[in-house]
């Protein structure tokens, strides 16, 4: 558990368990009886439980959490007044709501992909699960095509901004989550399941907010006073905030940074005098890179997908924590050590702290 606040206590069985029923019963709620109230219970249990553990800021999980926040208000639609409407009037204000969420997604999520590290890490297994090409093939040193991915990502986001071409964004976006389907599936990866459904629900976003609809993004309403400010204040989540990403001031998987190569992992290095020490269980996940002599490196990522089926967090604050939980086990300060990295991980290219920094 990384809680937001360290040591902050954590709710003990069966209460976490009561926690988890309510918030499926408001989900289901949701569906069957649509009232904000339901909506604001989902919220709130959602609250609790991302407070309790930020392993659980998923980033399909913000995806909800923002695209559910209106109809926990009753907010009334715009009102024209005696006027000839406007063209922005005649849509519900929740579907520029969406709109500016998705530009922000398919922006940054392709900006981000535009490094290095993509191309010589995500780009060829890409390429080899999804082409099932065989090694040494030339289109894995074509590094060149890596760059069609981001950029048609980018694309899309702006596609999705002028109302003549957001049809052919949508398309564009719908073609790009059918293709990380595939990837994703036996047909494939294999791997990261979690992330299916997420696909397969920003699919039905995309088309019931953007394949038939060109109104023009208007942030600032005059007719909706409550959607304004709910949309000026999304616009600044998903627009600007994912800038201070790049100085690493913003956290990662809110500003859509996804698969770039660019996202931080975690080894905890263990020497064999202290391995007894630590969970016989970790023994499944240690690292086949050693990065310590006469010791042992567990690839935390391979922990978390295996025991809890979502990547680690991927910021300094999660490490920490995480790191806290080894330096109590009273492993001498010399026998244990902590590397953060951005695949791949090469000599002079990573960073290591022990228990000391943990304080």
């Amino acid at each position: 558990m990384a809680p937001v606040f360290p040591g902050l206590p954590v709710l003990p069985a069966p209460l976490d368990w009561f926690l988890l029923a309510l918030l499926a019963i408001a989900l289901l709620a949701c569906l069957a009886i649509p009232d904000r109230r339901a909506v604001m219970v989902v919220l709130a249990s959602l609250a609790v439980m991302l407070v309790q553990d930020q392993m659980r800021w998923q980033p399909w999980v913000y995806t909800y959490v923002l695209l559910l926040i209106p109809f926990a208000w009753k907010i009334p639609a715009p009102k024209p007044g005696k006027k000839k409407p406007a063209p922005v009037d005649l849509v519900h204000p929740y579907i520029p709501y969406v709109q500016i969420f998705l530009v922000g997604l398919y922006f940054w999520g392709g900006l981000h992909k535009l490094n290095a590290n993509f191309g010589e890490v995500i780009y060829p297994l890409f390429v080899k699960a999804l082409l099932k090409l065989p090694d040494g093939h030339w289109m894995y040193q074509a590094k060149v095509f890596s760059y069609f991915i981001p950029v048609t990502e980018i694309i899309v986001g702006i596609g999705l901004l002028i109302p003549r071409l957001r049809k052919l964004a949508a398309i564009g976006a719908i073609v790009t989550h059918v293709i990380i389907i595939l990837y994703l599936s036996p047909l494939g990866s294999n791997d990261n399941h979690i992330v299916l459904p997420w696909n397969l629900a920003m699919i039905a976003v995309v088309y019931f907010s953007s394949f038939n609809y060109k109104n023009k993004l208007v942030l600032w309403r005059p007719q909706a006073d409550h959607w304004r400010w709910l949309t000026i204040g999304l616009a600044v989540l998903v627009w600007l905030m994912p800038a201070l990403n790049l100085r690493g001031k913003w956290d990662t998987y809110l500003s859509f940074n996804l698969y770039s190569g660019n996202i931080n992992h975690m080894y905890v290095a263990v020497k064999n005098g202290s391995i007894g020490k630590i969970d016989k269980r970790l023994s499944n996940y240690f690292a086949a890179q050693n990065i310590i002599d006469d010791g042992k490196v567990i690839d935390v990522s391979d922990w978390s997908f295996n025991e809890l089926n979502v990547p680690v967090y991927p910021e300094k604050r999660v490490f920490r924590a995480i790191s806290r939980y080894f330096c109590e086990l009273d492993i001498p300060v010399d026998d244990l050590m902590f590397v953060e990295y951005q695949p791949p991980l090469t000599p002079g290219k990573y960073r290591t702290y022990t228990c000391e920094v943990t304080r």
